[in-house]
């Protein structure tokens, strides 16, 4: 039997073996897609110190999320206040990552439904994204999840300027339905 998917709230102390597993997922996710000069320029040591912030001085209402398969990274979500304006009341979900090894096994659909309950009981009126308009994967799983594409935008990013697609889901019961139940162990 294969090892079950267990949540864990990473840590002080997780930040650099999460950052190699972000980058690791993040260059497979945008391999041909990602400049050069992006992919060396946000390597393991910013990501490194951008995981420590996150870790150490979490942001008011934020929810940080990892998925274990054993004891190995399996994918996570960090969400928060809007980022732009264009999300209007909505909280955002700025990082959802699962590994591709890990595709199709339920942690998406986790993940989104964690981040649609944490934003439902802080009052928000939904939660929106942006996704890469070249990550067609992703923008699959978001419309099947019951997203609604809004405005293209250029992610001004600290290095690599993409071409976004917001997408939007004003029914969070809708989404936390379509996730599927809220155990923290799940298979």
């Amino acid at each position: 039997m294969a090892a079950a998917f267990s949540l864990h709230t990473p840590q002080a102390g997780e930040e650099r073996a999460l950052a190699a597993f972000h980058l690791k997922i993040w260059r497979e996710t945008y391999r041909g897609i990602v400049p050069a000069e992006a992919v060396e320029i946000l390597g393991l040591e910013r990501r490194v110190g951008r995981w420590r912030d996150m870790l150490t001085v979490p942001q008011p209402g934020s929810l940080l999320q990892v998925v274990l398969r054993g004891e190995d990274y399996a994918g996570f979500c960090y969400a928060g206040e809007a980022g732009l304006p264009l999300f209007g009341g909505r909280g955002e979900i700025h990082y959802l990552y699962v590994d591709p090894a890990c595709h199709g096994r339920g942690i998406g659909r986790r993940l989104m439904g964690l981040a649609a309950r944490h934003f439902q009981a802080q009052g928000k009126s939904g939660l929106g994204l942006g996704v890469v308009a070249e990550n067609h994967r992703a923008i699959g799983f978001y419309e099947a999840m019951g997203g609604v594409a809004g405005p293209a935008y250029t992610d001004p990013g600290p290095v690599w300027r993409s071409a976004n697609i917001a997408y939007f889901w004003d029914d969070l019961p809708a989404l936390i339905a379509r996730s599927g139940p809220a155990e923290t162990v799940f298979d």
